[in-house]
């Protein structure tokens, strides 16, 4: 025999079962453009995009390789003698950065591809 406040009492888990599935698709989604910008010689060059799993060559540093995994990016190769930016680890979160100094090569995590041509700031 189902009362009625057990129906309100299942009504209410159901719910809460629902928003919380459409909060973990919700921030799923934030992280779906996610790229790095990779500097070399202190010099942009190149935007790698996280979403596709890879290794990657740093062009001009032969013996520098990246990977991407899972949306996350790591220094997996370079031949810098402490190796500091091999054990950083994988990096994800917008903002956060991996740097080999003696190679002058450095990633940072960025939530979109920058507009070029937008204005760095606006007076008013």
């Amino acid at each position: 025999m189902v009362l009625r406040n057990d129906t309100l009492i299942i009504f209410i888990i159901l719910a809460a079962a629902a928003g919380s599935l459409i909060f973990r698709a919700a921030r799923a989604d934030k992280n779906s453009g996610v790229i790095c910008e990779l500097f070399v010689d202190n010099k942009l060059q190149s935007y790698i995009d996280l979403s596709k799993d890879a290794d990657i060559k740093v062009p001009g540093r032969e013996n520098i390789v990246l990977s991407v995994k899972k949306r996350s990016i790591a220094f997996i190769l370079s031949d810098c003698p402490d190796k500091i930016c091999v054990k950083t680890g994988y990096i994800s979160q917008p903002g956060q950065m991996a740097v080999c100094l003696p190679n002058r090569t450095a990633v940072k995590i960025v939530s979109a591809k920058p507009d070029i041509d937008a204005p760095d700031m606006v007076a008013r």
